[in-house]
């Protein structure tokens, strides 16, 4: 080797050599500029200062990487064109406790330079073990001595020794999806998730010694950011906790989207915690397709240094990468939903009544009533549920983000001490608003007729806001107390305002009688039906009696209703009212008129929640309100009678 160029068939066909290397010759240290794998060609930065045969090619050393002891194998090469080198010493940065010296056999090799008795290799191992020696910007220090006893002035080479391998350990994923401010994990609401790392085949453990300390991927799977208020928790370590920077960026889309950087250099929070905000969002980009199950992920780049002596934290120091694939839907672009429940009868302790009791109120469900009813009509005989006292209105809302308000309207009636809308909110009144991730019930039930609550909030990270609602209302505070297809109406918002959905339900609110109190009342007061009923459901009552009807929606404002049977003989009222039977009164229904909307117990089915039975003597009561009239001219109050009969007239009726 002559030139600035050589050939040697040894190096045909070797794949491992390019311009990163360098030649050893002469002792010089030359750089590679060409290889030729096929001629075995190399070409050099320029020629050696003396011809020699025996060259060394090598990459320079650039770090140094301890194993777990502390200790670091070093090699070496080494020339002297006079009686040769006899041994060498090596340590770290001048540090003497780790200096060792090299003599040959073992640790200096003779002879490997093609004949060139003057060149050697060395290998020896150093321990860089104590603390004081810490990682950062260092020297190999190399001190050849020839046979002679010269001792050169020492060869100095730059190295970055890195005992600690900074890694990348945890991934978590947070976003405030019940805007209380906090990301937090408050059951049954869960704001985080766990994400799995994994790598690719070649770096198994995520080691990657060329470009990195540590290269990872990760995949949020369903996980969605939801809200602007969201965060990338990481676990970063090495053994020395330094101080450590990162980067963050999202990965090219399309060409109109190419790779942007969402967080320049800065310091990475003591706690892991990367927050993102909208303006981070805005670089990031909507995931595509929010509404199916699979929408189009974002590809993030979070890059993190830590710190080392001597160099630049984020330019030149260890880094740990990770690839995280997430989906982002921080932006309401889907409208919610809202459904009201169908009324429902599952048991004396689970309707649709208020407290679930019957004490309360009355429902008809559209769906038992009688062949008599039509569907699709209006009017009393349509089959719309029939509803009478108080009641409980059920329904579910969703959105993918949140449900930020609740609104209803009800034909003829008015909530008293709700938000009256206007604009596009006209005729509704604000029942509700989200705010600090709840809603805060509203209504005063007994002074005004109606109380909202939410039986339940429930945030999915993947889904999005549920909410199970529920509206307590009596019927009785509407306009003219009863009315056919009133109409109930219940609107969602989501955050985007301009988003709701809305559902109605129609129903028919009617007189109701729940009971009807006569004479024979006393005769068994504690199960009156016993007695003041017949075997066919009927009450016994005889001319001239007062009886005492009982119930729902009875009386509306001044008007008085009417009643089929009798006359009031007081004022009536919503609950009750008195009715005293003529001389001349008829058997037959007692029905109860309230603006034109008879009671509907005679015309109704014998559904379950229509039976009466007692528990006694006759449990095939119904809610009918039929009468027997008995008529009495006189009236025998002789004490010696014993065991009277009685006889149906025959003009009865």
């Amino acid at each position: 080797m002559s030139g600035n160029l050589f050939s040697d068939d040894a190096l045909k066909g070797k794949t491992n050599i390019d311009k990163t290397m360098r030649v050893f010759a002469s002792g010089q240290d030359i750089k590679i500029t060409a290889f030729d794998k096929d001629t075995g060609r190399v070409t050099l930065a320029s020629a050696p200062a003396n011809p020699t045969t025996g060259y060394l090619i090598y990459s320079p050393i650039e770090y140094l990487r301890p194993d777990a002891s502390g200790k670091v194998s070093v090699v070496g090469a080494a020339y002297d064109v006079g009686s040769g080198i006899e041994k060498i010493k090596v340590n770290y940065n001048g540090v003497s406790s780790t200096e060792i010296e090299l003599e040959s056999p073992s640790g200096v090799l003779t002879d490997v330079g093609n004949g060139d008795v003057n060149f050697v290799t060395w290998k020896g191992v150093i321990d860089v073990s104590l603390t004081s020696i810490v990682d950062g910007k260092g020297k190999i220090v190399i001190t050849p001595i020839d046979r002679a006893h010269n001792t050169p002035t020492p060869i100095e080479a730059d190295v970055k020794l890195k005992k600690n391998l900074l890694k990348i350990t945890g991934v978590e994923l947070g976003t405030d999806i019940n805007r209380n401010g906090t990301i937090a994990n408050d059951a049954p609401t869960v704001e985080t998730k766990a994400v799995e790392l994994t790598y690719d085949a070649d770096k198994p453990n995520g080691i990657d010694s060329k470009d990195h300390d540590w290269y990872g991927k990760a995949d949020g799977g369903t996980f969605r950011f939801k809200n602007n208020k969201s965060q990338i928790k990481i676990t970063a370590e090495d053994v020395g906790a330094t101080a450590k920077k990162y980067t963050l960026k999202r990965k090219k889309i399309s060409n109109s989207l190419p790779e942007v950087e969402v967080h320049n250099l800065r310091s990475l929070p003591p706690n892991g915690i990367i927050e993102l905000a909208q303006i981070d969002f805005d670089k990031i980009k909507q995931s595509d397709n929010p509404e199916s199950s699979n929408p189009i992920k974002r590809t993030l780049v979070l890059t993190v240094w830590n710190s080392a002596a001597g160099l630049t934290c984020g330019t030149d120091t260890w880094k740990a990468e990770l690839e995280l694939d997430v989906i982002v839907d921080t932006e309401d672009r889907i409208a919610p939903t809202n459904e009201i429940d169908p009324f429902k009868w599952v048991s004396e302790t689970d309707n649709s009544l208020y407290g679930n009791s019957k004490a309360n109120g009355h429902i008809e469900i559209g769906t038992d009533l009688p062949s008599a009813f039509t569907a699709g009509g209006t009017g009393l005989m349509d089959r719309d549920d029939k509803v009478s006292g108080k009641i409980s209105i059920t329904g579910t809302a969703h959105d993918y983000q949140v449900i930020t308000e609740i609104w209803a309207k009800i034909d003829g009636f008015t909530f008293t001490g709700g938000t009256v809308g206007t604009g596009a909110d006209a005729g509704y009144t604000k029942l509700a608003t989200f705010e600090s991730g709840s809603f805060a019930a509203a209504g005063n039930f007994n002074d005004d007729g109606w109380h909202f609550s939410v039986i339940s909030s429930d945030f999915s990270v993947e889904t999005g806001h549920t909410v199970k609602w529920k509206l307590d209302w009596n019927t009785a505070k509407i306009t003219d107390g009863v009315g056919t297809d009133k109409n109930i109406t219940i609107k969602v918002k989501d955050t985007a305002q301009t988003n709701n959905a809305s559902d109605s339900r129609k129903v028919d609110v009617v007189p109701y009688i729940t009971e009807i109190t006569t004479k024979l009342n006393t005769a068994y007061s504690s199960n009156p039906s016993v007695f003041n009923r017949s075997a066919t459901g009927a009450y016994p009552v005889r001319n001239d009696e007062t009886i005492t009807v009982h119930g729902f929606n009875l009386k509306a404002g001044s008007d008085n209703p009417t009643v089929s049977i009798g006359t009031m003989s007081s004022t009536p009222t919503a609950n009750k009212i008195e009715v005293t039977l003529s001389s001349s009164a008829k058997s037959g229904d007692l029905d109860v008129t309230v603006n034109s909307v008879k009671s509907i117990n005679n015309i109704n089915s014998n559904a379950v929640y229509n039976m009466q039975p007692n528990g006694a003597n006759n449990d095939l009561l119904n809610d009918d309100t039929k009468l027997r009239v008995w008529k009495f001219n006189a009236v025998n109050t002789d004490t010696g009678v014993r065991y009277p009969t009685m006889r149906i007239g025959k003009d009865a009726n």
